[in-house]
């Protein structure tokens, strides 16, 4: 019980600004700045952050806390609320697979992502499409943005590059 109330809270708290004391507290003047007609909650706040994260004047310490919360995001799509809510028909029509059946098996989660990428540009709803866009712009800046990368390279990220840190990630992340 626990456990399931924890991840709760934490796709709560993913999904809206406020609930985020940690977010909203390093990313307050951040928000004013770019994200102010932008109102809280299913995510619309954070993806405002998110697309506005390397502008000029934008604060390192909202950058990290956004850099973390996204890692945790790529790595548990439970928590990706944006993009689960607006691919749920592509996910089923378009790569034959349920929600349900991409939370129980990480190959099936692997492999409906891969085909979210795939086909892009075939996606029905256009807010799939979008998301979709945004998630692997930017995983071009950080490969813990892209679980299906960084599931295929951890073996080799480990051996190969084990002293370099992604850029903006905490160590506590792994992928």
């Amino acid at each position: 019980m626990c456990s399931v109330e924890l991840g709760r809270q934490e796709k709560e708290t993913g999904a809206d600004l406020r609930l985020s004391l940690k977010l909203f507290q390093k990313c307050q003047s951040d928000y004013q700045r770019y994200c102010k007609k932008v109102s809280p909650g299913n995510m619309r706040a954070q993806e405002c952050l998110e697309d506005h994260i390397e502008e000029s004047g934008f604060s390192a310490e909202c950058k990290e806390e956004l850099e973390n919360m996204i890692a945790k995001r790529v790595a548990n799509f439970s928590l990706d609320t944006a993009l689960r809510d607006a691919c749920a028909s592509d996910l089923k029509n378009r790569c034959q697979h349920s929600l349900a059946e991409i939370d129980k098996d990480a190959n099936v989660r692997e492999s409906a992502l891969n085909c979210l990428q795939t086909y892009k540009e075939e996606l029905e709803s256009d807010q799939c499409k979008s998301e979709v866009h945004r998630r692997m712009s930017r995983a071009g800046s950080n490969i813990l943005f892209d679980e299906v990368l960084a599931s295929a390279c951890k073996d080799d990220r480990a051996s190969l590059c084990s002293d370099v840190q992604p850029v903006g990630v905490m160590s506590s992340v792994d992928a």
